[in-house]
């Protein structure tokens, strides 16, 4: 459950560094974002799958 905290941390790091305006490049931004927001999604699936074992 650990990774899942640090990724939704740093989910919330990168997006204050977006509201602060110091992120340059928006493109890759958003794919970094993205990205995040998959894995929040598979650590989170394949959790719920292995408490249902």
């Amino acid at each position: 459950m650990s990774e899942r905290k640090e990724l939704r941390e740093s989910q919330v790091n990168l997006q204050v560094l977006n509201e602060a305006e110091l992120i340059k490049d928006h493109e890759k931004f958003n794919v970094i974002i993205q990205e995040c927001k998959e894995l929040v999604a598979i650590f989170t699936t394949s959790i719920k799958t292995s408490n249902m074992k």
